[in-house]
C-alpha cells in the first residue's frame, strides 16, 4: 500500500493538474486518505461535464463514483453510479463487469435475490467467455451463495404457488357445494309452493 501511494504520489508529480487524469488519480488518492468530501466534488464535477454516457470511461468513473458513497454509506446513491457503470461497460462492451457483479452483491443485500442472480449470472457468462481468470476467480466467491439463495426462493415461491392453487380450489370447491344447495333448496321451495297451490 505504501509503494503504491509512492507510485501515485510521483504519476500526480508529472501529470498537469488540469488534466482529466490527475483529478481522477487525486481524486482515489484523497478517497485512499478516508476525505471523502474533498474527493466527491471532484468526482461528481468529472461526472457532469467530461464523460461521454456508454463509454469505457464513463463506466470506470461512476464505478469510482459507487465506491465512494459505498465508503459513505449512502447505498442509494451507491446503487445508482453501479447501475450507470453497469450500463456503460454493456455499452462500451468492456467485459470486466466488476461493477455488474457488485450490483448483484448490493441486490442480494437488499433482498432482491432474483435480480441478483440474473446479473451474477451474466457476469459469470462473460468472465467464462472471454476466460478472464481473475475475474471469474472473484466472482465465484459469490456466485454460489447467490445462485443457492436464487433456488431457495425460487422453490419457496413454487410451494407457496402451490400452497395459493389448493386454497383456490378448495374455495371453489366449496362454492360449487353452496351453489348445489342453494339450488337444491330452491327445487324444495318450488316444490312445495306447488304442492300448497294444489
Amino acid at each position: 500500500a505504501r509503494q503504491a501511494r509512492q507510485y501515485q504520489d510521483s504519476l500526480l508529480t508529472m501529470l498537469s493538474p488540469e488534466s482529466f487524469e490527475f483529478r481522477v488519480e487525486k481524486a482515489i488518492q484523497l478517497m485512499g486518505e478516508g476525505r471523502l468530501d474533498q474527493a466527491e466534488p471532484m468526482l461528481t464535477n468529472i461526472f457532469r461535464k467530461d464523460l461521454v454516457p456508454g463509454t469505457a470511461g464513463y463506466a470506470g468513473i461512476t464505478a469510482i463514483l459507487a465506491d465512494l458513497y459505498r465508503m459513505k454509506g449512502d447505498s442509494r446513491l451507491e446503487s445508482q453510479y453501479r447501475i450507470f457503470s453497469a450500463i456503460a461497460d454493456i455499452q462500451a462492451v468492456v467485459k470486466e463487469n466488476r461493477s455488474l457483479t457488485e450490483l448483484a452483491v448490493s441486490l442480494y443485500g437488499e433482498g432482491q435475490v432474483e435480480r441478483a442472480n440474473n446479473f451474477i449470472a451474466y457476469a459469470m457468462a462473460d468472465a467464462n467467455f472471454f476466460n478472464a481468470r481473475q475475474r471469474k476467480i472473484e466472482i465465484a466467491k459469490i456466485y454460489p451463495i447467490i445462485t443457492r439463495a436464487y433456488q431457495i426462493e425460487s422453490k419457496r415461491q413454487e410451494e407457496n404457488l402451490r400452497l395459493f392453487i389448493w386454497i383456490i380450489s378448495g374455495i371453489s370447491l366449496l362454492l360449487a357445494f353452496a351453489i348445489f344447495v342453494v339450488l337444491n333448496q330452491k327445487r324444495k321451495l318450488s316444490l312445495a309452493r306447488e304442492y300448497l297451490q294444489e
